[in-house]
């Protein structure tokens, strides 16, 4: 009796097989596409359209399916969800990359947060970091304010911890199946959860209107009676605290 072969990655399957089973793939989850992208779109300012939102998604969904291999024991959407969440979140990178003096600064700035929250124990003032970073309140309130680049103010970033955008695909897939993997994620929910209960009120605040409660920039500007600047420098400001913080955890 011939005995049939586990199917391997889509990409070693007869061509036309192959073919097939990528479209049927992309056809059966265009679903998750759509939904992803009004999920990160309404975190965007509203010059972003969320059809390139999507086009950026629908990519990540093609070379899911293409790489996709069902011998793993992982379910095509665990995988697909993190190969289209990347291929978008790459796509806004390079729409909002920030200059190279601006990154520079920002790196200095979350190292002063980063050396502080170690020594102190706490989170630290705008005063104190300004005096470890070496520059002015002013000058870090006007960085941040214009620091609302996704790949490094985003409170889901701190989660995914890039780790899918330097995994292979065979890596990627291997994680999502992980125990171990699930259990550092939950150990990280319960960490940040604490973390963001210790921010000042302004910023937890901010972080709840804008992340829980779904709201805009500048509908949480509306409601703290704030311009939509001073709420991004509050978010981003909450955002590096809470990395120094993940930070700390992570270097234990």
């Amino acid at each position: 009796m011939e005995q049939k072969q586990n199917p391997g990655s889509v990409l070693e399957r007869p061509e036309t097989e192959a073919l097939a089973l990528r479209n049927q793939l992309v056809q059966d989850y265009l679903w998750l596409v759509k939904h992803i992208a009004r999920t990160v779109a309404v975190r965007l300012p509203d010059t972003v359209d969320i059809d390139d939102v999507a086009s950026a998604g629908a990519l990540g969904l093609i070379e899911a399916a293409e790489d996709f291999d069902p011998t793993r024991g992982v379910k095509f959407e665990t995988y697909a969800r993190h190969r289209i969440r990347g291929s978008i979140m790459d796509d806004l990178r390079q729409q909002d990359a920030l200059p190279h003096s601006k990154r520079s600064k920002l790196r200095q700035i979350e190292k002063a947060i980063e050396d502080l929250e170690r020594s102190l124990r706490r989170y630290p003032t705008e005063g104190e970091i300004a005096e470890k970073a070496g520059m002015s309140q002013e000058e870090i309130s006007n960085l941040l304010a214009s620091a609302t680049s996704v790949d490094l103010y985003s409170l889901e970033a701190l989660f995914e911890r890039g780790d899918e955008d330097r995994l292979a695909s065979s890596e990627l897939q291997a994680k999502c199946h992980d125990p171990h993997s699930k259990m550092e994620r939950k150990e990280l929910e319960t960490l940040l959860a604490s973390a963001i209960g210790e921010l000042p009120r302004m910023e937890r605040t901010v972080l709840s209107l804008y992340y829980f409660n779904g709201l805009r920039m500048k509908e949480v500007g509306f409601v703290l009676d704030l311009s939509e600047s001073r709420v991004s420098q509050i978010h981003a400001n909450a955002i590096l605290l809470l990395r120094g913080r993940l930070r700390l955890y992570l270097n234990q």
